[in-house]
């Protein structure tokens, strides 16, 4: 009984700092959602679908890595909680690219250790 109060106590510090039990982490992207074609200077929206590993993640921030005209994301998830359901829910969020010259352009998404869900989309 002491030894799992102990590891519950000790699992999250329960304290005055809220920040104890959050951490950020990679998550691979399972779908995307994304036009053939865009405008100049105009937002376009690609729709991204990611698993996180329990309940307490959502979407944190894209990492982007430009190259040119092919732009390489990557989503990290946060995690916020001590107490999580143990689900492996699919997350939505929306990825904005706005082009800023005519021309093809690559979105590679990581989604998985080495490959990409990429898409094409032509600027005109």
């Amino acid at each position: 009984m002491y030894a799992l109060l102990f590891i519950l106590l000790n699992s999250c510090d329960i304290g005055d700092n809220d920040d104890v039990c959050i951490y950020t982490q990679g998550a691979f992207v399972t779908a995307i959602d994304a036009p053939l074609t865009a405008m100049v200077n105009q937002p376009v929206d690609v729709e991204v679908s990611f698993p996180v590993v329990n309940g307490c993640g959502i979407f944190n921030r894209f990492i982007e890595t430009t190259d040119g005209n092919t732009i390489t994301i990557a989503v990290e998830a946060i995690y916020e909680g001590c107490v999580c359901t143990a689900d492996v829910p699919t997350r939505v969020t929306t990825y904005r690219f706005t082009p800023s010259a005519l021309g093809q352009y690559e979105l590679k998404f990581v989604s998985s250790d080495g490959n990409f869900i990429t898409a094409s989309i032509t600027v005109n």
